[in-house]
């Protein structure tokens, strides 16, 4: 079904980061007060310096520089793609010179916050394969900072959102809620679904010429991924827009879970419709606006976001697949008419 989809130029690229590593290789990761975190990088050639707040100064990378998993991988790297809340973002290759990313994780707070938010990513990314998330190639420690090798797609949704409309909207849920229904299963949730963590692939076999490519969706960055018996709002990093009602106040609303995931699904899908990532703020939320401006978009999916966004988590869509399926009605509704 997604192969129907036109393909997008890449949206033009992002700008130069505003303060875009030679220590040993592969280094094996230093306990939090060992002479390594103590030291100073050596530096090349003048570069900016990102630090690790008042713990570990290290350098960022910079396009041609080369990094290893000390004796399992080489790396080069290239442009700065964009950043988040918790880490950087690169494009890079291998030595075959396939494209890939390189996430580089800052901390929020410390070297040891990194850490453990490096560790959780890669346990994430390494258990939760699947043909609708990013899929990891490597992980290690480098220069003081923490990498995440993943594959390269061709953009992140929110680069293109003012060139789509609504025809994607269907293919997007599809692959989406197929990834956070897999997610689920494995008892995680995901928290952090917006169209900046949403990737455009296309995926092509060289080999089958007589087959076009497929344009398919995949959900990245699992950082703030965590088992539902163990989630904590405290600390968690969503952008204000996204914010459900249950983090804001629980007791009125119901508790951070599983249907989360499906209200940020459906925001996402309401971006889609918009062709704009919305802008709510607290009061808003609480207050069900997000709902309603799903309810009046002239669409036929919009009855199906609508429900997906109920405040209240008990009465909202439970599961991707129920979403899904109310998605599905819908699209077979636009088929008859088109007949």
């Amino acid at each position: 079904m997604s192969g129907a989809l036109p393909l997008l130029p890449p949206a033009e690229p992002p700008p130069a980061p505003l303060s875009p590593g030679d220590s040993a290789a592969g280094a094996p990761i230093p306990d939090a007060g060992s002479s390594a975190i103590a030291g100073v990088p050596r530096l090349a050639t003048s570069p900016n310096l990102r630090t690790l707040p008042s713990v570990v100064p290290f350098r960022a990378p910079a396009r041609g520089d080369m990094i290893r998993n000390g004796s399992n991988g080489v790396y080069f790297m290239g442009e700065y793609i964009g950043g988040g809340s918790y880490g950087d973002v690169y494009d890079c290759t291998d030595e075959w010179a396939n494209p890939l990313v390189a996430k580089l994780l800052k901390p929020a707070t410390s070297f040891e916050e990194a850490r453990r938010q490096w560790e959780s990513e890669v346990q994430n990314l390494s258990r939760m394969r699947h043909p609708n998330i990013t899929y990891i190639h490597d992980a290690f420690f480098y220069d003081n900072a923490f990498y995440i090798i993943v594959e390269k797609c061709l953009y992140s949704l929110d680069r293109v959102l003012p060139r789509i409309d609504e025809s994607w909207l269907p293919h997007i849920a599809r692959d989406i809620l197929q990834a956070l229904a897999f997610i689920h299963r494995h008892g995680h949730v995901h928290k952090d679904v917006h169209p900046g963590n949403v990737f455009v692939s296309l995926t092509s076999d060289v080999m089958d010429a007589g087959h076009g490519p497929r344009v398919s969706f995949k959900l990245g960055d699992l950082g703030i991924t965590r088992v539902e018996s163990d989630i904590r709002i405290v600390g968690t990093i969503m952008a204000p827009w996204m914010l459900p009602p249950e983090a804001l106040d629980p007791a009125t609303f119901g508790m951070v879970g599983r249907p989360t995931d499906v209200y940020h699904t459906a925001l996402l899908l309401l971006s889609v419709l918009r062709r704009e990532v919305p802008s709510f703020n607290e009061a808003e939320i609480l207050g069900g606006v997000p709902q309603r401006a799903a309810q009046s978009m002239s669409s036929p999916y919009a009855s199906a976001l609508a429900n997906a966004l109920r405040p209240r988590v008990m009465h909202r869509t439970q599961t991707p697949l129920e979403f899904w399926r109310e998605i599905q009605a819908a699209l077979q509704y636009v088929g008859k008419n088109k007949s």
